[in-house]
């Protein structure tokens, strides 16, 4: 089964591990494509959808790191309205608006919305508004002109948590779905600003998708290391009937 691939912070370091400000780093990941079955990223951003003809599902993979990147990305290519954002933007617009698919559903490494330490779009790790390259208000701007209302899951990491957040008016309808803690966990820190139906902060675990024609659902897995055990902890039906 191959694995739907998104770029995330620590792929593109320059300086300090996560600072995401060195973007064409990124490409070399882009490029393993070509050499291995399993890594699917045959472009930076991209859209799959399942099955290929008459889609149940299409998931469409973003790369918001040029919004996120700690280091400002001024006038050139990476920039927030620059080609390279500019020309992903028009893409997931016109990709979305002509999918056959039952259920659309973003997949990006930054969350709209997030409980864990890194908090929400606009507010990342509580970097202050004057700077926005930095904080997610680029971000959040992106997701709130291009993707709100327009699909009804957003799937992220990011936080090193399992989160399954409550959809509000504030996310148009869309529930934000946080899984980040497959290698990793945040030690039970959190930021919590956003009503939530599940959220582990100190647990190992993963997540499945159960999609059919008629419905979308979630099981929430946390894993024990020294048994090699996985748990169901929650599970809910997303949309659908």
């Amino acid at each position: 089964m191959p694995w739907l691939m998104a770029l995330g912070n620590h792929d593109n370091s320059l300086i300090v591990p996560g600072d995401g400000s060195w973007l064409e780093k990124g490409n070399n990941e882009v490029g393993y494509h070509v050499r291995s079955p399993r890594w699917w990223m045959p472009s930076r951003y991209y859209s799959v959808a399942l099955p290929a003809n008459d889609p149940i599902v299409e998931f469409f993979v973003l790369d918001l790191n040029p919004l996120c990147s700690y280091i400002p990305q001024i006038l050139n290519y990476w920039a927030p309205n620059g080609p390279y954002m500019t020309g992903q933007r028009e893409w997931l617009r016109q990709s979305l608006a002509a999918s056959p698919a039952k259920w659309k559903i973003t997949c990006n490494h930054f969350p709209y919305i997030a409980n864990g330490p890194h908090g929400n779009a606009g507010a990342y790790d509580g970097v202050p508004a004057m700077l926005p390259h930095a904080n997610g208000t680029y971000a959040k701007d992106f997701f709130d002109q291009e993707v709100l209302g327009r699909v009804p899951i957003l799937l992220a990491g990011h936080d090193h948590s399992q989160q399954v957040l409550t959809p509000t008016a504030a996310t148009k309808g869309a529930y934000q779905i946080v899984s980040g803690a497959a290698a990793k966990s945040v030690g039970g820190q959190s930021r919590i600003t956003n009503p939530a139906l599940y959220q582990d902060f100190s647990n190992l675990g993963f997540m499945v998708l159960d999609i059919s024609p008629s419905s979308v659902a979630v099981r929430v897995y946390t894993v024990d290391i020294p048994s090699a055990t996985a748990t169901l902890a929650f599970q809910q039906q997303l949309a659908g009937t």
